[in-house]
């Protein structure tokens, strides 16, 4: 699930609200685009502790953008479209289930498109993300070209674009001998870890690691190495190495892909 936090005028308080992001980054992975804040909740259908989470930042944004609002949906564009039907009293949160029944009440307005684009909706009577959604894609193809095939998706709700993920500022301490996760230090060559990734190609991208009982999510990945069998190896490897940014800081993880294990490594 995605969570929308809109907010007005959102670059006149970009810097306070990145303060907060940035004490929030252990526990979200966000995109900060326009006037929208876009948080990846890390589950397939709201639950208790997410919404708990939402309201916890909704609740330290508004002291700063009173008039923020909250829309949660199945997708980015889906969660904007719920920001939209939000109020700053009233957050709106649409389920998988019901989202094309929501998405087929929404302007075409919504749509990310140039103004000759929406021009030709407009011309050809489409108001309504519901009648794009009953139009069958290939003849939005047609109709529109690579535009159409978009057009055919997010008036579903389907958004398959990834976030974009915010990365909170390097801090004076990135680079200390000791790297602090929640208090607690690192120290050592390395230690294993639980990791969930997420295939790309043919190489599974680490999304976040487990520790303290606590999972800590990866903001970006400033570089990828691949270290293979070697002459002073006495066993077989096939290591990949990742180099992430994660709460501010710099680490390195390293998938093992002939023992199938994730350890981080100093």
């Amino acid at each position: 699930m995605i969570a929308c936090l809109l907010v007005e005028n959102l670059k006149a308080q970009l810097k306070e609200i990145q303060e907060i992001l940035t004490e929030e980054a252990g526990r979200l992975r966000c995109e900060i685009k326009n006037n929208s804040i876009y948080v990846n909740l890390g589950v397939s259908e709201i639950t208790d502790e997410a919404d708990d989470f939402i309201r916890h930042l909704r609740g330290e944004l508004k002291g700063i953008c009173p008039d923020i609002r909250v829309g949660v949906a199945s997708s980015r564009f889906a969660s904007l479209a719920a920001a939209q039907n939000a109020t700053p009293d009233a957050p709106c949160v649409v389920s998988s289930e019901e989202t094309p029944a929501f998405m087929a009440n929404q302007s075409v307005s919504l749509l990310p498109l140039d103004a000759e684009l929406h021009r030709r909706l407009d011309r050809l009577g489409l108001c309504m993300l519901g009648q794009l959604a009953n139009i069958k894609k290939a003849d939005l193809i047609r109709q529109f070209g690579k535009q159409g095939a978009a057009m055919s998706e997010l008036g579903k709700g389907v958004d398959p674009s990834p976030l974009t993920f915010y990365r909170p500022p390097i801090t004076a301490d990135t680079t200390a001998q000791h790297l602090t996760i929640w208090g607690k230090e690192l120290s050592g060559h390395s230690e294993r870890i639980a990791v969930t990734s997420k295939k790309i190609g043919c190489i599974d991208f680490p999304e976040r690691m487990r520790y303290d009982d606590k999972w800590l999510y990866f903001d970006g990945i400033i570089d990828v190495w691949k270290l293979e069998d070697a002459w002073w190896t006495e066993k077989p490897q096939e290591l990949i190495y990742f180099k992430l940014y994660t709460s501010g800081r710099e680490l390195t993880v390293c998938h093992d892909l002939v023992r199938d294990d994730w350890k981080l490594c100093r």
